[in-house]
C-alpha cells in the first residue's frame, strides 16, 4: 500500500536529483512558501509529537525538512548494515548451519527446541532496526496457537509434553507508515500542488 510506495520514492529515492533538495531551495528563497508549509504540517497527525514536531515548532518547516533528512540518512544507514549482513550470508547453507537453524531456540521454541541461536536470529535486532523506522503499529493482539500432537493441531493437548504447545504469540495489527514516511509523504504533496498551481497560473496568464 501507501508504505511500499513511500519506501520505493520517499525513502529510497537516490540522493543526487531528488525532491528534498528542490525543496529546501523553494523554501529557502520564499518565506511565503515556507509559512504555507508550516501551516500545512501543523495539522499533520504525524507531527504531533516527537523530533518532528519539537523541530517544526521551533524552526518552521525548514528546520523539520532537515531532521526528515537526518533521519532518512539513519533509515538508508540501517538498511544498508542489514543488508550487507544478509549478503555475509551462505548462499547455499550448509549442512550444520541448516541443523543450526532446524533447533535454535528461539524460533524454533514451539517445537521444544533449545539449541544456539541461529543465524537468522542473530541478524534480528538488525532487521527490527530497520523495519521500524518504517512502520509502527497501532495495537497488538494475542494470537493462540494450537498444540500439535501427531500433526493434527489439538487445543486439548499436554502443554508440557507436546511441541508447539498452546502458546500465545503477539501478532502485529494495524501497521501504519512511520512519521518520517508520513512526513515526506505530506511534503511531497504539498510540494506537487504548488507544481500544479504555478502550472495553472502560468497557463492562465498566457491565455490571456
Amino acid at each position: 500500500g501507501g508504505g511500499g510506495g513511500a519506501v520505493g520514492g520517499a525513502v529510497g529515492g537516490a540522493a543526487d536529483g531528488h525532491w528534498l533538495p528542490r525543496l529546501r531551495a523553494r523554501l529557502s528563497s520564499s518565506l511565503q512558501a515556507s509559512e504555507g508549509l508550516r501551516e500545512r504540517l501543523g495539522g499533520e497527525a504525524c507531527l504531533t509529537s516527537g523530533s518532528l514536531a519539537m523541530a517544526l515548532d521551533t524552526g518552521g518547516a525548514l528546520a523539520a525538512l532537515s531532521t526528515a533528512e537526518e533521519e532518512r540518512r539513519r533509515v538508508f544507514a540501517s538498511r544498508r548494515r542489514l543488508l550487507d549482513e544478509l549478503d555475509a550470508m551462505s548462499p547455499q547453507p550448509s549442512e550444520e548451519e541448516v541443523l543450526e537453524s532446524g533447533s535454535c531456540f528461539r524460533c524454533r521454541s514451539d517445537w521444544g527446541k533449545e539449541g544456539a541461536l541461529c543465524a537468522h536470529c542473530k541478524r534480528e535486532g538488525l532487521y527490527d532496526a530497520y523495519f521500524y523506522s518504517l512502520f509502527t503499529h497501532r495495537r497488538q493482539r494475542q494470537v493462540e496457537v494450537a498444540a500439535v500432537r501427531g500433526g493434527i493441531a489439538d487445543s486439548a493437548a499436554d502443554p508440557s509434553r507436546d511441541a508447539g504447545a498452546m502458546r500465545g504469540n503477539v501478532g502485529e495489527a494495524f501497521l501504519e507508515d512511520a512519521p518520517l514516511l508520513r512526513l515526506l509523504s505530506a511534503l511531497s504533496g504539498w510540494l506537487n500542488s504548488q507544481a500544479a498551481a504555478e502550472a495553472a497560473g502560468a497557463a492562465a496568464a498566457q491565455a490571456a
